[in-house]
């Protein structure tokens, strides 16, 4: 199956410790670009505590874009929730 061929979306939640920053809905074929939607000092903090962008896109791909749950991390200033619906 092609991404998005089904209407799935990726969606995309920022908050900080008081209130939501950004909410996004975009084509699920958006997965495969997982590292662009983190800024560069909250990527290279999610990375170091092993969050491994290339093992969850590939889940995302063995599913076929299944809804799921990809990232739920907390960096030190904002929280991160990257799902499938």
């Amino acid at each position: 199956m092609q991404p998005s061929q089904d209407g799935r979306k990726l969606h995309f939640l920022v908050t900080d410790p008081t209130r939501e920053l950004c909410r996004v809905a975009m084509p699920v074929a958006a997965v495969e670009n997982l590292e662009s939607l983190f800024p560069d000092e909250d990527l290279r903090e999610v990375k170091e505590r092993g969050l491994d962008f290339t093992s969850i896109k590939q889940r995302a791909r063995q599913s076929d874009y299944a809804p799921q749950t990809l990232i739920d991390e907390r960096t030190d200033r904002r929280s991160y929730r990257i799902w499938i619906e």
